[in-house]
């Protein structure tokens, strides 16, 4: 067998069992693709500035997603606004 039928069968095996799934990065509130069920930012730089900002402040996860998703939101509605 040779390593790059290992890496096929390897890459297939993780597609089925995990499907793309659509999350929100914690700390930009982009949408991105998760590739491993834990997967909470959507790319290096955000990881780095959530350690970075944890490290400062302190600030648990969850509420961090609240207000990305907020931020989001409002996003939206200012956009919405404009658009009239």
């Amino acid at each position: 067998m040779t390593p790059e039928t290992t890496t096929t069968q390897a890459v297939k095996m993780r597609r089925r069992i995990f499907p793309d799934r659509s999350a929100r990065c914690a700390v930009c509130g982009s949408e991105f693709v998760q590739r491993r069920s834990w997967a909470q930012f959507c790319s290096d730089q955000c990881r780095k500035v959530y350690h970075k900002n944890m490290r400062v402040t302190g600030v648990d996860l969850s509420i961090r997603k609240d207000i990305a998703d907020i931020k989001a939101k409002l996003d939206y509605l200012i956009n919405l606004g404009g658009s009239k």
